[in-house]
């Protein structure tokens, strides 16, 4: 009974820890009626595998296949009225996750139960956690499957290392641990639950979650190499040799995975050293922006001050003028000053969007570059450094660009609210079609260094707020689009 519940908790934590790393990778869906067909799959195959686990492993009765026929179209019925009623009937969407995880943990313990590995199990990525994560987290099925067999191919190797130390002590062959639901040791669960924790340590130090997210998006080829060499090396462990373990077998399979492990490692490091420096130079940029949004909020203190200054002595001279009965000289005067005022302000009505497109307006004006605005923007989604630094971005590079052109001198920007969703365009004419390397524009100044990360500030937003962008340029323009779900 302990053994059972021990493999219980086990598997818990081996699911868990999955689904809470995909997690922090993808947020959680806000809606997940589009994808209501992966929670039917899903269903299907809980209840069937029930069905053909329960078959195989327990005396059938002759009711039994109707019963669970009933049982299937009971649950389809039920979930197809919840979902047409579903303003009457509404089930919290935690609760059914919790379900559906508990249903899910309940039969891989079965599964681990019966075979210690299972490498049909990993090909196939645990048959239901993909659907379960489509159908919860916002990513897509190649995303959730890759991610599955990549996790569970890498624990599927620590688990063969510990099948060949206990086999050869305990004097066991390789499918004792793969075939046979009556060789259980405490030490096989102790182990995983030690490798679970050792996981999660790694995660919170070297925060896998923040690179491998961009590898499952950009890079889902390598990501799909890597997943089928690590399947071929578990398959060849696996079907090594068929008899009583020995210390050839342990030292080849030793030899392998810690050449894996180091390799892994080595991948781990290279990715957290590039994550860190592609932060501190977002960081910079960050810096940069609020240090040029410190010195224009100093040169317009100075301004004001002059200002108020000036009209001092202005008020006194009108003073004057109307004592002395020359009217027409103060409303000279009084003329002369609103032309000091004359600068628009009010842009669209939210102060942080009007105070940056105000501060870039009069770098446009110094340059003599003619500038259209389109707005219908009631909330901005993002917090307001984040759209501070974002537009700062997107002006400073559109600007840069305007300012090499002998002729056209154009930006046009347009943001908008379009439902719930906010939409944001800046296009810009040009002379000269960007350099790109490796999905990245860069710079053609001299001095690169500290250059080119712009962009890559304004991309780094987007992704924080789980946004669209798009780019489209030619020699003659160029062109950013930013969409952003709002709540």
């Amino acid at each position: 009974m302990w053994m059972v519940l021990l493999y219980g908790v086990a598997t818990f934590m081996e699911t868990g820890v999955g689904v809470w790393m995909f997690g922090r990778m993808f947020p959680e869906r806000k809606s997940s009626s589009e994808y209501r067909w992966a929670k039917m799959i899903l269903l299907t195959l809980l209840i069937l595998t029930t069905y053909t686990m329960h078959r195989a492993y327990g005396q059938e009765y002759i009711y039994e296949k109707f019963f669970f026929i009933v049982v299937y179209a009971g649950v389809m019925i039920s979930d197809a009225i919840l979902y047409k009623y579903r303003d009457f009937f509404r089930i919290n969407k935690k609760t059914e996750k919790i379900i559906l995880f508990s249903y899910i943990s309940i039969m891989l313990t079965w599964q681990y139960w019966v075979s210690y590995v299972s490498f049909g199990i990993i090909a196939i990525a645990n048959l239901y956690l993909p659907f379960f994560l489509l159908l919860f987290y916002k990513c897509d099925f190649i995303q959730a499957y890759l991610w599955e067999v990549l996790y569970l191919v890498n624990i599927g190797l620590a688990k063969i290392l510990y099948i060949y130390i206990i086999g050869m002590i305990k004097h066991r062959r390789i499918e004792n641990f793969l075939f046979s639901k009556s060789v259980h040791f405490y030490a096989g669960v102790v182990y995983l639950l030690i490798f679970y924790v050792l996981f999660l340590i790694i995660q919170k130090n070297f925060c896998v979650e923040k690179w491998l997210k961009d590898l499952l998006t950009d890079c889902k080829k390598m990501i799909l190499f890597v997943a089928l060499s690590e399947c071929s090396i578990l398959y060849f462990l696996l079907t090594m040799n068929w008899g009583y373990i020995e210390n050839r077998e342990l030292i080849i399979s030793f030899g392998v995975i810690s050449g894996i492990a180091l390799i892994l490692l080595f991948v781990l490091a290279r990715f957290w050293a590039k994550s860190i420096y592609t932060e501190k130079n977002i960081l910079e940029v960050r810096n940069n922006v609020i240090a040029s949004q410190y010195e224009e909020l100093n040169e317009s203190y100075k301004k004001y001050r002059c200002l108020i200054h000036d009209e001092r002595h202005m008020m006194d001279y009108i003073e004057e003028c109307i004592g002395t009965g020359n009217f027409s000289e103060a409303q000279k005067i009084i003329k002369k000053s609103r032309n000091k005022f004359s600068e628009r302000y009010y842009w669209t009505g939210i102060t942080v969007l009007d105070n940056v497109i105000s501060i870039e307006k009069r770098k446009m004006d110094n340059m003599n570059i003619e500038f259209h605005i389109e707005t219908d923007v009631t909330d901005i989604v993002m917090e307001d450094i984040d759209i501070i630094i974002l537009l700062e971005n997107l002006f400073d590079n559109a600007i840069e660009a305007v300012e090499k052109c002998a002729n056209k001198k154009e930006i046009k920007f347009s943001i908008k609210n379009i439902n719930s969703m906010l939409v944001l365009k800046l296009w810009n004419s040009s002379c000269k079609k960007p350099k790109v390397k490796k999905e990245r524009f860069v710079t053609d100044k001299h001095d690169s260094k500290g250059h080119g990360w712009g962009l890559e500030s304004v991309k780094y937003i987007v992704k924080k707020y789980d946004g669209i962008i798009e780019f489209e340029y030619t020699e003659m323009f160029f062109q950013t689009v930013i969409m952003i779900e709002g709540e």
